[in-house]
């Protein structure tokens, strides 16, 4: 699911996507997919390389964001019969199984890069 991010942000434009992995295969196709930059966890801390590449921007939490602009709620069995293209995410979304709330051209601009 990671991947699919990496391709996500990188197209709403992004400025910096940086990709944090213990194997090296995913750390190669994250950059395929966009990152502008990868850690290998299992050869360096990943927190203080994030740190040194983002300038000390960096900011890490637990939970929910405090003021979310679009929320997008789905269960990991939909989301992998969406990647799989065995269900219409548009279908899925008039059926209830994904759950939109928030700014809906956020929403709207998600659904083009994906390909819906």
């Amino acid at each position: 699911m990671g991947l699919i991010w990496t391709h996500v942000l990188r197209r709403l434009g992004a400025r910096q996507v940086i990709a944090t992995d213990l194997l090296g295969w995913r750390l190669d196709w994250a950059k395929r997919f966009g990152a502008s930059a990868v850690v290998d966890a299992s050869k360096e801390d990943s927190v203080e390389a994030v740190k040194e590449l983002t300038g000390g921007e960096m900011k890490t939490g637990k939970g929910k964001a405090d003021a979310p602009k679009l929320t997008i709620t789905q269960s990991v069995e939909d989301w992998r019969e969406i990647n799989s293209g065995r269900l219409n995410p548009q279908m899925a979304f008039m059926s209830g199984k994904i759950k939109v709330s928030g700014d809906m051209s956020l929403a709207m601009k998600l659904g083009s890069i994906m390909g819906s």
